[in-house]
């Protein structure tokens, strides 16, 4: 839990700056970037809390064999689910609340 805290931490450090884009690294900017870590964070975690791992039967699936021994995801390859896509222009005080 502690490493949760740390990095929700970070997030919010990184909110001052959430109108910048780098575009050697995403065409979306920081606050964008936060967004959608923060509507991951906000999603998941209530799914986990509800979850039972005794319902869990693996499966073997060759894409994520892939991602976990490379320890990344390739970029451009993977896209992420609508309810954690946003394409409003995204305000400082949304990400504050979200926090």
């Amino acid at each position: 839990m502690s490493n949760l805290k740390h990095l929700l931490y970070e997030l919010e450090s990184k909110i001052d700056n959430f109108e910048t884009i780098n575009l050697g690294v995403s065409k979306s900017t920081i606050g964008w970037q936060i967004d959608h870590s923060l509507r991951v964070f906000n999603g998941v975690i209530p799914l986990l809390i509800k979850s039972n791992p005794a319902n869990y039967k693996w499966k073997f699936n060759f894409k994520r064999t892939i991602v976990f021994s490379l320890n990344k995801i390739p970029r451009g390859k993977a896209n992420a689910p609508k309810n954690v896509q946003f394409y409003e222009k995204i305000s400082k005080q949304d990400l504050i609340n979200q926090i």
